[in-house]
């Protein structure tokens, strides 16, 4: 999955739900959105992996609210975010 955009956020899950995001080659990139925003959902056991994630001039690249459950991967070396 590639995502990009010139305006709005890149990827959105909210309001609940699990989500998952999986294989090579996921990237989300923004120019004045934030390009990963989710609230209020649960990563799937399988996690989130993305090669890329990025923003800019958005205040911020990634935003994380009331999100649990698996991993999220992001870049080559796999730096993730939350444990379960």
């Amino acid at each position: 999955m590639t995502v990009a955009t010139t305006s709005g956020n890149g990827f959105t899950a909210t309001g609940g739900g699990t989500v998952e995001v999986l294989g090579a080659g996921n990237a989300l990139a923004s120019t004045t959105g934030t390009a990963l925003f989710m609230d209020g959902v649960v990563v799937g056991n399988n996690g989130m992996t993305f090669d890329s994630v990025s923003a800019d001039g958005a205040a911020n690249g990634v935003n994380l609210n009331n999100v649990t459950g698996g991993q999220i991967s992001i870049g080559a070396n796999g730096s993730a975010f939350g444990d379960g």
